[in-house]
């Protein structure tokens, strides 16, 4: 699969070991998906930059349900 492919199912897109942040329809920061067997701990430094951008950090996310 080539690594620019934007637009397609999200089966097609995602690979297994892939994270994705999840926006809602007004472009709001909603979730992170987080591949399965990997922790919150092995989030990769470039998305915990993201999500700093949108005043946000894993740590909000205690009692949210990660996907």
């Amino acid at each position: 699969m080539p690594t620019n492919e934007l637009k397609g199912s999200l089966d097609d897109i995602m690979d297994e070991e892939d994270w994705a942040l999840i926006f809602d329809t007004s472009g709001r920061l909603k979730g992170i998906f987080i591949p399965e067997g990997k922790k919150e701990d092995d989030v990769p430094l470039p998305i915990v930059e993201l999500l700093k951008l949108f005043d946000t950090s894993l740590d909000d996310a205690k009692n949210a349900t990660l996907h």
